[in-house]
Formats: C-alpha cells, sequence, structure tokens
C-alpha cells in the first residue's frame, strides 16, 4: 500500500507548514508529498526543497489554476505507481488521528469504491460536498486504478489528468466523482476524518473566486454539464441481472438496438450506460447471451486488444456469441482511396474523425483484413469463427450503423464462446 499525498502551493510559507505537519501527525502510514509549486518567492521552495518526504515539482510558466498544478502532480504519482493518491491543500489542517491509513484501509476493504471523502468544516460545519446527493472527495483520497479510469473516460488517454482540465480551479474534482458514479465505483463518505479549512484570505484566492460561487465560471460549466441525477447511475454496473443473459451492443454512439443494453464508452444518447472497455473488472461473468460490438476493435490499442476479446468471451454465456463489425484495410484503399464508392474520405476511415487523436475511444488505432480478424479472435479462444453478413440479422441491418453504411470498408467476424 503506497500513498502519495498531491497539493499545489504558492506564496502560502505559514499554512503550508501546518498542511504538510498535519498530513504527517495524522498519516498513520508513510507518506509521500508531491508539492507543485507556481514559483513562489516567500521562501516555500527552499523549504520544500529541504523536507526529505517531498518530491517538489516547479510548475513552469503563468499560473492557470489548481487543476494544472494537481494534473502535474497526479501524472508524477500515477508514473511511480502509487497504489492510492491524496488530494490536499496548502491551506487545510487534518484533524483526526492516523485518518489517511484509515482512509486507505477502507479502500483495500472495498474493491468498488473510486475515493474516500474526508469531512471538511468549509461551511462552517462539518460535511461532505455532493452532486445530485453523491458525494465526492474534496480533500481524501483516490484510488489510482479508479481515477486513471475516469481520466480515460473524461478524454485522457493517458490516464493521469484526474481532473478534468476544461476545468481552472473549480469542478473538476466535482466531475471526478461524478464520473466515479457514472462509471460504477462509488465514493465513501468517511465521517469522522476531518479536515478544517483554514481558508487563507490572499490573491491567489480572490483570483479563485471571483464574482462567488453562482457565477463563477467551472461551477457555471460543471451546472451545465451534470444537470441531472440520472446521469450520475449510466453506468454498467448494476445493469446485469442474475438469472437473465443480455443482449449488448456496445460502442452504440447515437445508434440504440432496441432489446438490447446499449452501452458506450462516452455518454451519448443512445448509451443505456457507460462501459470502459479497459475497466470491465465489475462486469459479472456469463450475462450475455450475444455482444454485438460495430466499428470499435480498430478503435482498441493493438497490444490491448486480445485482453479485451478475452473480457468479452468471459462476460459471454458458454455457447454465446460475439459479432463484429470492424475496419477493413484493403476494403479503404479500393473503395475510398482508389476508387470513392464508399465516400472519399479514406484518412477519416482509416485514422478517426477530426479532432479524436487523443480521445481514448474516438481515435483509431489500428486496422483489420478480414482474415486478420478472425485468426485473432480464434487465438482469443472464440470457437466456430466465421464471417456473418448483415442479412442474417435483420435488427441489425434495420440499425443502419457503419456495418452497413459503410459495408465496402468493413469486414465481419463472429465467433462462439
Amino acid at each position: 500500500m503506497s500513498l502519495a499525498v498531491v497539493l499545489g502551493s504558492f506564496n502560502r510559507l505559514p499554512s503550508l507548514r501546518t498542511s504538510l505537519d498535519s498530513v504527517r501527525a495524522t498519516a498513520g502510514m508513510p507518506v509521500t508529498f508531491i508539492v507543485v509549486d507556481g514559483g513562489s518567492t516567500d521562501g516555500s521552495r527552499e523549504y520544500l526543497a529541504a523536507q526529505p518526504d517531498v518530491v517538489l515539482i516547479g510548475q513552469r510558466g503563468p499560473l492557470t489554476g489548481a487543476v494544472r498544478a494537481f494534473n502535474l502532480g497526479f501524472a508524477y504519482a500515477v508514473d511511480e505507481g502509487f497504489d492510492y493518491i491524496g488530494h490536499f491543500n496548502d491551506d487545510a489542517e487534518c484533524q483526526t488521528p492516523r485518518m489517511w491509513e484509515s482512509a486507505v484501509g477502507m479502500l483495500e476493504d472495498d474493491p468498488s469504491a473510486a475515493a474516500v471523502a474526508f469531512e471538511i468544516d468549509m461551511w462552517k460545519r462539518w460535511g461532505f460536498d455532493n452532486v445530485h446527493g453523491k458525494p465526492y472527495s474534496n480533500f481524501g483520497v483516490y484510488r489510482s486504478s479508479a481515477s486513471q479510469a475516469i481520466a480515460r473516460a473524461q478524454g485522457d488517454p493517458t490516464g493521469r489528468a484526474f481532473w478534468n482540465p476544461i476545468y481552472r480551479t473549480y469542478g473538476a474534482d466535482s466531475e471526478h466523482g461524478a464520473w466515479a458514479w457514472k462509471l460504477g465505483y462509488h465514493v465513501i463518505a468517511a465521517k469522522g476524518l476531518r479536515v478544517h479549512d483554514l481558508q487563507v484570505k490572499d490573491a491567489m484566492r480572490d483570483a479563485n473566486e471571483a464574482g462567488g460561487p453562482a457565477v463563477r465560471p467551472d461551477s457555471v460549466l460543471f451546472r451545465q454539464r451534470w444537470t441531472s441525477p440520472q446521469q450520475l447511475v449510466c453506468s454498467a454496473a448494476g445493469k446485469f441481472p442474475e438469472g437473465r443473459a443480455l443482449k449488448i451492443h456496445i460502442g452504440c454512439g447515437q445508434k440504440h438496438l432496441r432489446g438490447w443494453l446499449n452501452l458506450d464508452g462516452t455518454i451519448t444518447p443512445a448509451a443505456d450506460a457507460v462501459l470502459d472497455l479497459y475497466q470491465t473488472q465489475h462486469v459479472p461473468s456469463g450475462v450475455a447471451s450475444w455482444i454485438y460490438w460495430s466499428h470499435g476493435p480498430e478503435h482498441i490499442h493493438p497490444d490491448k486488444l486480445p485482453g479485451v476479446l478475452r473480457e468479452l468471451r468471459r462476460i459471454l454465456v458458454p455457447g454465446g456469441k460475439l459479432t463484429i463489425a470492424t475496419i477493413d484495410i484493403r476494403g479503404i484503399m479500393a473503395n475510398r482511396f482508389e476508387a470513392p464508392h464508399n465516400g472519399s474520405a479514406w484518412n477519416a476511415a482509416l485514422y478517426g474523425e477530426t479532432d479524436s487523436t487523443h480521445h481514448p475511444f474516438l481515435a483509431h488505432r489500428q486496422a483489420f483484413t478480414q482474415d486478420t480478424l478472425l485468426v485473432l479472435m480464434a487465438r482469443c479462444e472464440f470457437r466456430n469463427v466465421r464471417r456473418w453478413a448483415l442479412a442474417e440479422y435483420p435488427e441489425i441491418n434495420d440499425l443502419n450503423d457503419y456495418a452497413r453504411s459503410c459495408a465496402l470498408v468493413t469486414c465481419y467476424g463472429e465467433g462462439i464462446a
């Protein structure tokens, strides 16, 4: 169990000392501090550099808010392999003995928890921040693996930017919590593990709070994005009733198959639930009789696809089938590059849509031929692997997704679990 505590700091040496000392006094376990300094001139950098338990990261360029600073710290913690990553402030003070050890213990005991939220007194009373009644971690500890899944869902393919960089200072921790619930995790509200907010009044806080909470741009943006409690339960977790094998439509995009459980890696109007294909451990085994996955395998990194296919085989009941449609590189060459029989945008067919490069589920990572697709499915232990035809499945044909509309640049594979 390794714990890093990330915080940003700028010209707050007295409260910074108090904050670090309070963590040390209440940790109950070894802690590595990762402090991102924004260019302090009050002696903070010299103090931090002299602390043996502190990794000091100097932030270059102008100060652009807490989100950038924290993501620099989170990235370092991920790269160094920390299992649990706390987030704290340079104007906060821990109050409860052994609280960090207790938080890590809660996460060790509950693999479905993404984070532990500490109780705070920001409103002159003890309590927890929440989104539509669901707690999130304003101060607390993240499970690194869960936060990496959240980062990918937010659009960072590296899984290192835990806080969505669309925000500047406020809203990013709320968004992290919202995604935790949406992806099927939950957040533990650790009553009694208390953090006192010192609320240091300085130019940094004044700049962050300009306009007040009601009109603060980050807060407004967050409320625009997360308007309904239903968004927090749009998760694959809890969508698999016992004793019933489902038909599952993966990578549904904007296409909803009636009578199927429609899943996608991002929020879409057609999706019944969000599913990260790199994080399917919460999906029970043997819950699907049929999985349909159209124009999705090309979005998976080549080294990851065999693992994804084996996970889909696990999710299927014995004898259940996986039906795939995906990018055909020979078809793209013949029908888009050499002759525009199926549209002329060969580069979009090969690489994905414009501006999709850094999105975890939109950019194309690879292409196939009919033979390479079938061979890969067989290597992943699917039986009776074959090429299927749209005419066999009227409900899929009627859907008119890419399997039909881009038939000339598509190869088709089906196998039995």
